[in-house]
């Protein structure tokens, strides 16, 4: 959690990824060391003036515009170009999952995190307290670190290019990762609060985010900078503009500041990769999910949370037939294209539950190599999602300053351990509704809460027996020595294949020692069933 100090100055970071979307579909689509042999487009449809929707280029990676892939061109004219050109159509559900994504990432830095489509994270980082190390050997003090490298390590760390700045106002922090701003190497991205809007005035009046017919109409009379815009008189530019560019004109002059509408996070994360080639091996395949839970973590951490059950989802080369197939039935299936088409997808699931919230990517990837080794996919894999659905906020714990060190290994994690080496899927015990007693419990998935169970009516043990024990010298007794409470009479399951009716008691030896026994009504015989340790 971030610290708030007595500071109450306002500082808010702007992230900016430019071609958010066209950068994560080609990180879920090829690994690092691939996108920079990838051109890629990413494709919206226009109409055109005679109402005809065409594809067009709206944006490119540098790869495709060495190629000459233009801006606006049609998708025709970018494959002519380009014959081997990726292309990426456009989605609103796309880009708003990526930002998601992103503000997840960001939210370990402020307590506000607002996002601003297409491309643009906001946070209010107003208070928060940076680190400030004494200066010994290992001490990094405490707080977060809120600066642009911070920032952009953490852009890094989801395998994305973009910039970031810090300023003082939603407008100036914007105008600083502005194209324009990119451009020019020698913009200061956290200037002093006193320089910020001197720095802001020199850039291209595209920093402004005008709306396209007010910019080209400044842009005709000669105002090319923010500066020129910011000393245009208020009164004229509304009239002629309207009141979004007279609403942008105060926020240059810190005179309103824009509206951070709070992001909101969904409570599942998933994130995907689909594998350029088939994944064969335990080995690649790891490789593959170590990136996908790397991704998943930091925006968990960003969350404050861990990951209490994550499920990966495997699809798998429908074309791929495990040995042992009729040799005639394969070669049936591989001449018909359209049946090769139709065939649905297979898939191979695998769930790790843990029974803490972990945020540990080595133990993580050890019980998911641990799962894989017993259950592997049963062909090669095509593609891998990545799901958390259960994630709880971490608590941080106070260490004792005499007390014994934190184990390398909880319990919980080798629980957890065994369980995904060994297929013990079921193995905490729960209450569930049922009066006879060896049926009013049972095993559930452990991180899994169980249906809630009504009180008993009386008093039961602590240690039940597994088969009640026969109790030879009670046999002629209607009521056992040494009773402390009792008879319970138990008269159910009528209704199934498992009937009981009898009376209980909890009787005490001469020891003091308390159990719980019954008699068989259809028997008269006295069987003991349990102890109250």
């Amino acid at each position: 959690m971030s610290r708030i100090s007595s500071k109450t100055q306002t500082r808010i970071a702007c992230v900016r990824v430019p071609n958010l979307l066209l950068q994560t579909v080609l990180r879920k689509r090829f690994r690092v060391t691939d996108r920079k042999h990838i051109a890629a487009a990413l494709i919206s449809s226009v109409s055109d003036t005679n109402g005809d929707v065409q594809p067009k280029v709206i944006a490119t990676n540098e790869l495709a515009i060495e190629c000459g892939v233009q801006l606006g061109s049609s998708l025709a004219a970018a494959h002519g170009a380009c014959p081997e050109l990726v292309a990426i159509h456009e989605s609103k559900e796309q880009t708003t999952e990526a930002l998601a994504a992103l503000a997840d990432t960001l939210g370990r830095f402020g307590p506000l995190v607002s996002i601003s489509a297409p491309d643009t994270v906001f946070i209010d980082t107003t208070g928060v307290v940076t680190p400030v190390s004494s200066g010994e050997a290992g001490d990094t003090g405490y707080g977060v670190d809120v600066s642009v490298p911070a920032l952009l390590d953490v852009l890094r760390a989801q395998e994305l290019q973009g910039a970031a700045s810090i300023a003082t106002t939603p407008f100036l922090a914007r105008a600083l990762v502005s194209d324009e701003a990119i451009r020019k190497t020698d913009v200061n991205p956290c200037p002093a609060p006193a320089h910020e809007m001197k720095e802001v005035a020199r850039l291209g009046l595209r920093a402004v985010g005008l709306p396209p017919r007010a910019f080209h109409a400044l842009d005709v009379v000669g105002i090319r900078t923010v500066g020129a815009f910011m000393a245009l008189p208020s009164a004229s530019l509304a009239r002629r503009f309207g009141q979004q560019v007279y609403s942008l004109w105060r926020q240059a002059h810190g005179l309103e500041h824009a509206h951070l509408a709070p992001y909101t996070p969904e409570e599942i994360i998933r994130e995907f990769f689909q594998c350029d080639d088939t994944v064969h091996g335990l080995e690649p395949l790891c490789f593959s999910i170590k990136s996908l839970l790397d991704r998943g973590l930091n925006r968990l951490e960003g969350r404050g949370q861990g990951i209490e059950t994550l499920t990966l989802e495997f699809t798998l080369d429908a074309a791929y037939e495990a040995p042992g197939i009729d040799p005639e039935q394969l070669s049936l299936l591989m001449s018909s294209a359209l049946t090769h088409l139709q065939r649905p997808a297979r898939t191979h699931r695998i769930t790790i539950t843990l029974g803490h919230p972990k945020k540990d990517a080595v133990i993580l990837m050890q019980l998911i190599r641990s799962r894989l080794n017993r259950q592997p996919p049963s062909g090669p894999v095509k593609s891998i999602m990545l799901e958390v659905e259960h994630a709880t906020l971490l608590q941080p714990k106070q260490l004792e300053l005499f007390g014994d060190p934190e184990p390398i290994e909880t319990i919980q994690t080798t629980v957890a351990r065994l369980a995904a080496t060994l297929g013990v899927e079921y193995f905490t015990p729960s209450l569930r509704e049922d009066y006879r007693p060896e049926r009013a419990w049972e095993l559930t998935s452990m991180g899994r809460t169980s249906q809630t169970a009504a009180p008993p009516p009386g008093p039961r043990p602590t240690r039940l027996l597994r088969t009640p024990a026969p109790l030879e010298h009670l046999q002629q007794q209607t009521e056992p020595p040494g009773a402390l409470e009792g008879p319970e009479r138990l008269v159910t399951g009528w209704w199934d294949s498992d009937p009981i009716a009898r009376d209980y008691w909890v009787i005490s030896d001469r020891w003091g020692r308390r159990s719980w026994i019954f008699r068989d009504i259809a028997s008269s015989s006295w069987f003991l069933h349990g102890y109250f340790d």
